[in-house]
Formats: C-alpha cells, sequence, structure tokens
C-alpha cells in the first residue's frame, strides 16, 4: 500500500475531466494476450488486473482492444467491437472499481502492422505503404491505402468503441496512437503519404485522432480522453518532439484529457529475433 506520509505527491488525488483518481500511480495499457480466443475477457486476464487494483494502483488502463473486426492482431487479444464483448468487460470493470481502482481501457486499430493471416482481409493504412516488420513476418502480408469510406468506418469505429467501454464502466478510455498502428499511421509523414484532407500538414494528419476524440466527447460527456503517441518515431522522416508543439494542442482543442508517451514504431524496435516468429500463413 502507499505512504502518505512518504510519498505526499504520490498518495494524492488528480482529476481527469468528471474523473477522480484515488493516486497518482498508472499501470499503463500493456497487451498481455490473456483474453479468451474470441476477445472476451477471462478469467485470467480478469486476476491480472484485478490484482493490481489490489495492490493499490489507482488507474489502470487495460489494452489493447481491437475495435474492428478486420485489425486483430493476435488470437489472446482483446475486443471491443462488438456488444458481445460487452458482459465480459462490465464484469472486468466492475472488480477494478470495487477495488478502488478506476478502470480505463485502451482502444486501438492496429492497421498496417496487423497480419493478413490472422485477420483474413486486406490491412488499412493511410498509405500503401507495407510495414518493413511485418511484410517479412506475414507470408500472406497485403496493405491497401484507405477509402475515404473505410475512413469514416474507423471513425466511427472507434466512437463506438468507447460507447462500449463507457457503457461497461470504464472512467478512461485512451487512442493508441503511437507504436506505429493506424492512429500513428495517420500522424506520421513517414507513414501518411495521403494528398487529401487526412495527410500533408501537422492539421491534416491529425484530423482523424481529433475526429475521434470529438466524436467521443459529443457522446459522452463523463468519461476522461487520453491519447498515446510515441514522442519520437526514430526512423527518417518519422514524427520527432517538436512536431508534437503543434499536434498536441489539437488534441486538447478536441478534447483530450490526458496525454500518454511512448517511443518508437516496429521498424525502430531490435528485431534480432525476427526470423524466429514468422508468422505461419
Amino acid at each position: 500500500m502507499i505512504n502518505n506520509g512518504k510519498y505526499p505527491s504520490l498518495s494524492s488525488k488528480q482529476t481527469l475531466n468528471h474523473i477522480t483518481l484515488p493516486n497518482r500511480i498508472v499501470f499503463p495499457p500493456l497487451n498481455v494476450n490473456y483474453a479468451n480466443t474470441d476477445g472476451t475477457v477471462s478469467d485470467k486476464l480478469m486476476k491480472f488486473y484485478t490484482d493490481l487494483a489490489d495492490g493499490g494502483c489507482g488507474l489502470i488502463i487495460t489494452g489493447a482492444a481491437a475495435v474492428s473486426y478486420d485489425s486483430i492482431a493476435s488470437d489472446r487479444g482483446m475486443r471491443i467491437d462488438h456488444d458481445g464483448c460487452v458482459p465480459g468487460l462490465k464484469r472486468l470493470f466492475s472488480g477494478i472499481s470495487r477495488r478502488g481502482s478506476i478502470p480505463g481501457i485502451q482502444l486501438i486499430h492496429c492497421g498496417r502492422q496487423a497480419a493478413n493471416s490472422a485477420t483474413g482481409y486486406d490491412l488499412l493504412a493511410p498509405s500503401a505503404i507495407p510495414c518493413p516488420v511485418m511484410s517479412r513476418l506475414d507470408p500472406a502480408y497485403g496493405v491497401r491505402e484507405m477509402t475515404p469510406d473505410d475512413i469514416r468506418m474507423v471513425r466511427s469505429d472507434f466512437i463506438d468503441a468507447a460507447l462500449r467501454a463507457a457503457d461497461s464502466g470504464a472512467g478512461v478510455v485512451e487512442m493508441h496512437a503511437a507504436h506505429g498502428y493506424l492512429l500513428n499511421e495517420f500522424l506520421s509523414p513517414y507513414s501518411n503519404h495521403r494528398s487529401d484532407g487526412y495527410g500533408g500538414d501537422a492539421y491534416n494528419r491529425a484530423r482523424l485522432v481529433t475526429e475521434i476524440i470529438e466524436g467521443i466527447r459529443d457522446d459522452i460527456s463523463r468519461i476522461a480522453i487520453s491519447v498515446r503517441v510515441s514522442g519520437d518515431e526514430f526512423v527518417d522522416g518519422g514524427l520527432t518532439p517538436p512536431d508534437f508543439e503543434e499536434i498536441i494542442p489539437l488534441f486538447e482543442d478536441a478534447g483530450m484529457d490526458m496525454l500518454n508517451v511512448s517511443a518508437g514504431v516496429y521498424e525502430s524496435f531490435h528485431h534480432d529475433r525476427l526470423e524466429r516468429c514468422r508468422i505461419s500463413a
């Protein structure tokens, strides 16, 4: 438990929108691959997160939950793309809440970093640029540039997923716009070469994320909204910290309450054992 005398700031409360965190300890989103094979909450996943709540964690962000049926990265990842996921999420979030923690959930579309062998669909991306890592791992790999209809569908999928999360008892929803996944792909000039309203300058590249934030905020006033970004992608032509001087205010104006800063994309990680991880078609 937290020693209030020794760590007064750590144990102090923090308010995000209408949500009050009991302390400043946050367990960030982590894809632990403990879900059932249909993406619903398993007993193992339930125990993992409720144990964290028993330890006194103020905010627990479960992750990463797929918002679209064509963006499944593994057979044990969480899903929130249909109403059948809701009963398990209610049980999970209730278990976290009963222990005094605030439950949250990270929403993800894997974009070009999903696996065709897992989804059975062509992968979606802002531009038809293959992921250098996933294209080597998956012999069935194929990616296509998103149409305006695709963009509208993905935007709706994120907003619908946030509504399911709120209805299930989540206090925080986080957009995963880091690590080279779809929303990060739109943000970055490294992966976004579009010439329409969703490409080009930082304002346009951030448009999809800001539209999702605005859509969630219009429908759910009580929930806190977080965005996770890669502050530096560590690739030539990718996002670096100065880029966010323009991007972050756009998120704030749209209704973001919290920023979660990470780093890197698949290409900038070490891949010494890449060939051992090759996906079977």
